[in-house]
């Protein structure tokens, strides 16, 4: 039921829809910028025009409300107000700036009256600088909008796309905001919209019940989501929609491209919403009325605020917390270094003239920026021999299905690894630092691997490691959370016996090993670690541990925790597999390998110790909801709780029959 604030008319007819009909949703944090949101939207209409305005209340005080009808009485607009039911969108993704009400505009369908068939969505962090008739006019047709293609990601998968990739990638928010199109059967150049500023098709809405969809989307692709309910409206509708003119919805990140010869999009299009914007979005949650905004537009929001009964308001200066400013210093360091690593690969591609053809084992890392990886995942392998090669394979086949986000490069000169890297088209190099025992060194690896990638994240794995396609949203999580600049992301495997080669390419074969995995798969102990993810350049110096010895996975948390750096339990997110092997491949038993013979012991002294509880703990944990600090005040409590499993583990090695 909608509840009228104004009297001029009881009802909405369909004899009042030839002028605008503007949809919004606001809760009590954003009564303020809701009110400059219409306040210049009225403001901007030619002489004649009127607007009709319904607000999706998800929580506007009274007082705040009786504000918003007195900025707006003497002026052209209706103010009407609906509450809806937020139990419908419980359990979606909330963080940041955004909560429930987010996901309001996604019922609007089934909301808004029977005698509404169109409508514009208007954000409530706008400001409006041109006649909303303009929009509300604009040819329809059947699709499920009209909308602006994001300036800080403009298509699905921008590697896909011919957009000036190579001048605009240092700039780009996200390469790929819809991180598992190859898996939803999208097309990663079909553009991708800003839901900030919407002409809704609520008439089709409405026939097709779109809101059931797009509320399914979110909760299927849960692990997936970036930027809430526009992950799920740029799935449902992928090649449905229609683009209009990017000054109707001129985003913050505009400003992050030196000029238009850096654009995503159109260059003329680009200058027009910098210079003669139709609506300021103000996107990010950094918002102009926060204390340390720097928006540039930032003043017209309080020329504009100052009309309103808000008049004189200001944001004051909030008192110091140090983890407050840690934060705006990691989130600038983080876009600083992420924009000068893409202007070094841009540099680099605009360079590469001509190259000649080289072999595999010396094989330059590529410098195509539009397929250019996220991550670089390097492995030292075993000789591919017997049961060894097929494990060896079957991991570095699920690697690669994991293309173009990561670059697979195999270290050593081990048998079979040069002809292996052949086969299967990955990188490799065979120059590598080996012991007087002929083990290669982790210490020679980790810093080939630092100065070869050009990828802004590093993975090191062992190479029995089966990896499915959550990494790759893991990848992205970690590469988009501006909490901290320097990480070390860890997590738990689990043993399963595979016997045979795996075709990652065939899906119905991927989902038999995830089935598998999950009825038969044995979770390790908390103290074997398999893999690494850290930002390039933060243990490009390590001691000179041998490879598939004891001690120096320990190491590698405990030196995290020492130099403050925290490390993340990735195990909530990633579905590491390990195979199961024997120890044939080496000439020491189980127990020689990672307790009591020569290199362990080396390793061990080289770490200063075995590290076993400091070195498996982590400080924080990663899932689907986000970053979330780990248990503190016991700070082994994760390895107490894992104990029996660490019991059984000590066993083994003491009794391997």
């Amino acid at each position: 039921m909608i509840q009228k604030t104004t009297y001029q008319r009881t009802r909405l007819t369909s004899e009042f829809l030839s002028e605008p009909v503007v949809l919004c949703a606001a809760d009590d944090n954003y009564a303020k910028p809701l009110a400059v949101t219409l306040q210049s939207a009225a403001e901007s209409l030619r002489p004649g025009n009127s607007l009709q305005v319904i607000v999706l209340d998800g929580g506007i005080q009274p007082g705040s409300w009786q504000m918003m009808k007195e900025s707006l009485a003497s002026l052209p607009i209706e103010l009407n107000r609906l509450r809806p039911d937020p139990r419908v969108v419980d359990g979606l993704m909330t963080s940041h700036h955004v909560t429930r009400t987010a996901y309001f505009r996604l019922l609007a369908g089934k909301l808004l009256p029977e005698s509404i068939d169109r409508v514009i969505y208007l954000d409530s962090d706008l400001l409006v600088r041109d006649d909303l008739t303009i929009l509300w006019e604009m040819e329809l047709g059947d699709h499920y909008c009209l909308a602006v293609p994001d300036i800080a990601c403009p298509h699905i998968d921008v590697r896909e796309a011919d957009c000036n990739f190579r001048k605009s990638s240092p700039y780009l928010a996200a390469i790929s905001p819809v991180g598992n199109w190859r898996e939803l059967k999208l097309n990663g150049s079909d553009r991708y919209f800003n839901s900030g500023v919407m002409v809704l098709n609520i008439e089709r809405w409405r026939r097709e019940s779109i809101e059931r969809q797009l509320i399914q989307c979110l909760k299927d692709n849960r692990k997936h989501v970036w930027c809430w309910d526009q992950y799920a409206l740029n799935v449902v509708f992928a090649g449905q929609w229609q683009p209009i003119p990017a000054r109707w919805n001129q985003g913050a990140h505009l400003f992050e491209y030196p000029d238009e010869t850096h654009s995503p999009i159109d260059r003329r299009e680009f200058v027009e919403a910098r210079d003669n914007p139709g609506i300021i979005h103000y996107t990010t949650e950094w918002k102009p009325w926060h204390y340390y905004n720097h928006h540039p537009r930032r003043d017209l929001f309080f020329e504009q605020l100052d009309k309103t009964a808000w008049a004189g308001w200001r944001p004051d200066r909030p008192p110091f917390r140090l983890s407050d400013s840690w934060n705006r210093l990691a989130v600038n360091v983080i876009k600083s270094t992420t924009t000068t690593v893409r202007k070094i690969q841009a540099i680099s591609a605009a360079n590469d003239t001509a190259p000649k053809p080289v072999s595999p084992s010396a094989q330059p890392i590529t410098t195509n920026l539009e397929i250019q990886p996220l991550v670089t995942l390097f492995a030292i392998p075993k000789p591919f021999e017997g049961q060894t090669g097929i494990i060896q394979k079957n991991a570095i086949r699920s690697w690669l299905s994991l293309e173009p986000v990561v670059e697979v490069l195999l270290l050593g000169d081990d048998p079979g690894v040069a002809e292996t890297a052949q086969e299967l088209g990955v990188r490799h190099i065979p120059m590598l630092a080996t012991n007087e025992l002929g083990t290669p060194l982790i210490g020679s690896a980790f810093k080939i691997a630092d100065q070869q990638s050009q990828s802004p994240m590093l993975m090191y794995s062992n190479c029995d490691i089966i990896f499915l396609d959550d990494l790759i949203s893991t990848f992205e999580q970690l590469a988009s959370q501006n909490r901290f600049a320097e990480y070390l992301g860890i997590g738990r495997r689990t043993d399963l016996q595979v016997d045979e080669l795996i075709d990652f390419e065939d899906r119905p074969s991927v989902e038999q090993l995830e089935f598998r995995n999950k009825k038969e798969g044995t979770p390790a102990p908390v103290v074997c670690k398999d893999y690494f993810i850290f930002p390039k350049g933060l243990f490009s110096d390590i001691p000179e541990f041998a490879v598939g010895r004891g001690n120096w996975d320990n190491w590698m948390v405990h030196s995290a925790k020492n130099r403050d750096i925290p490390v993340i339990n990735l195990s909530q997110s990633v579905r590491a597999i390990h195979q199961q092997h024997d120890y044939s491949h080496t000439k020491q038993s189980r127990r020689e390998c990672y307790a009591t013979g020569i290199e362990a012991r080396k390793n061990q002294q080289l770490g200063g110790g075995r590290h076993l509880i400091t070195g498996c703990t982590s400080t924080w944990f990663l899932n689907e909801k986000g970053l979330r600090p780990a248990r503190r005040g016991f700070t082994s409590r994760e390895f107490w709780f894992d104990f029996p499993r660490f019991v059984h583990l000590m066993a083994r090695l003491v009794w391997p029959n």
